[in-house]
């Protein structure tokens, strides 16, 4: 859409590679924007730095805002606990780390939970993307 918007040829195509790019764990927005780039430059010359500008742009929205909303709501990660979960991971594990860090924090956080809940003696209930688990007590001894 953006690539249609500035004006650049053979928006579609920029689009079906964009999306296909954008698969690629990392390397795959800065992939995604190379079209659009070098088809920019083929154009009057201020246009390629219009199309820079709009692709980080965007990814710094995607990458800022979309992202940890969508990995941490999925998860039921706070945004903020979900773009720590990656940064984190990164750091760990590097790409790996990267891509299993959301949800490897969010089993630890229900995990943890649910010890904390257990050992104080409270019902263990969670509730997560609309669904409710209950565990149940342990039965006194006879």
């Amino acid at each position: 859409m953006g690539s249609w918007l500035l004006g650049v040829r053979y928006p579609v195509l920029i689009g079906i590679l964009a999306f296909l790019f954008e698969l690629i764990p990392m390397v795959g927005p800065i992939l995604a924007s190379m079209p659009a780039v070098v088809i920019s430059l083929t154009q009057p010359f201020p246009l390629v730095v219009y199309v820079i500008i709009f692709f980080v742009v965007m990814q710094v929205i995607e990458n800022n805002v979309l992202a940890p909303r969508i990995t941490g709501g999925a998860v039921g990660l706070h945004p903020v606990a979900a773009l720590l979960a990656i940064v984190i991971g990164a750091d760990l594990g590097g790409v790996v780390g990267a891509l299993f860090a959301v949800p490897f924090a969010g089993v630890a956080s229900v995990l943890i939970a649910a010890v904390w809940k257990g050992w104080r003696g409270e019902p263990v209930i969670f509730e997560r993307a609309g669904m409710r688990f209950k565990l149940p007590k342990k039965r006194a001894p006879a």
